[in-house]
């Protein structure tokens, strides 16, 4: 079964085992958005949410929402596919149930491997008629069809704005902060440890999400960011220290020193270095910083 992904999704992750936090990590995801165009000589608004992520069973986002003339303003729901900068998009009540099978097919498989099917060349192609209108959107093809006629199509579709995702570092007393603004790459972050002055945040997410059959495709990206703050409260830095990267062939061993150090272990071409995190400055004690860590990894 697709992943189902909801228009707006919050997620907190806050405190890691019994441990008190001042600060999480705050998720907002947004996967819906307005666009300008023209049918014609005739300007229009259309919206689109994703209802369906693509994956490697099904190659395509699955998107529906509404288009309406500027000059009406009546909403007429529309559906169809998404790839990168290109949109097929339908309309037409009495045929919406026969181009959600074929957009959204259920897998056959063949000999214990999935038989898949790619509906774009079928919903493009001139002999399909099987629609109300059809919206045809590419680079070099850009066109409205209903019946016979057919319309140039300009939109000012950009993918990008249909999908977008924002991460921030909260505190308690209201104070947030735009992780990507303070130069932080990835997903999956978690809260490791805090002291008034920095915050060391873990980070995990897939190498390769796209295509899990491809190179790094069972891989990781998962590593640490201790950020830096003024007295005052303001982003000073961010020290990146990764952990593991099937993109970038990195693995790091990683262990505790008696002291209370975190020692972190890289072994490549010109030899050995070691790399310290002193954890003792944090609020929470040093040994349950390294269990979180064993639990945000495996």
């Amino acid at each position: 079964m697709r992943r189902l992904c909801f228009i707006a999704i919050s997620l907190s992750i806050g405190n890691l085992g019994a441990q008190d936090f001042h600060s999480r990590i705050e998720e907002h995801v947004i996967q819906e958005s307005l666009f300008n165009g023209q049918i014609g000589d005739y300007p229009i608004r259309m919206y689109l949410q994703i209802v369906a992520t693509e994956d490697r069973m099904h190659p395509y986002t699955v998107v529906e929402g509404w288009y309406s003339y500027n000059s009406v303003g009546t909403a007429i729901p529309i559906f169809g596919l998404q790839s990168g900068q290109q949109l097929l998009l339908f309309s037409g009540d009495a045929y919406m149930d026969s181009i959600r099978e074929i957009a959204y097919p259920e897998l056959d498989f063949v000999d214990g491997y999935p038989d898949l099917m790619d509906p774009w060349p079928i919903l493009s192609s001139e002999e399909f008629d099987f629609f109300g209108e059809r919206f045809h959107f590419t680079q070099d093809n850009a066109y409205w069809q209903k019946g016979a006629k057919k319309e140039e199509l300009r939109l000012s579709f950009d993918p990008s704005q249909l999908y977008r995702s924002f991460r921030h570092l909260v505190w308690d007393d209201g104070r947030a902060m735009d992780l990507e603004a303070m130069g932080l790459v990835g997903s999956g972050y978690s809260v490791l440890a805090e002291n008034e002055y920095s915050v060391l945040l873990h980070y995990i997410y897939d190498s390769n999400p796209w295509n899990p059959m491809g190179r790094c495709g069972a891989g990781f990206e998962t590593g640490l960011y201790l950020i830096h703050f003024s007295v005052e409260g303001f982003f000073l830095k961010a020290d990146h220290y990764a952990l593991e990267s099937c993109n970038a062939g990195t693995y790091i061993e990683y262990s505790l020193e008696e002291d209370g150090r975190l020692k972190l272990e890289s072994m490549h071409d010109e030899g050995q270095e070691d790399l310290f995190i002193d954890l003792n400055v944090f609020d929470q004690s040093p040994g349950s910083i390294v269990k979180a860590m064993q639990r945000e990894t495996y």
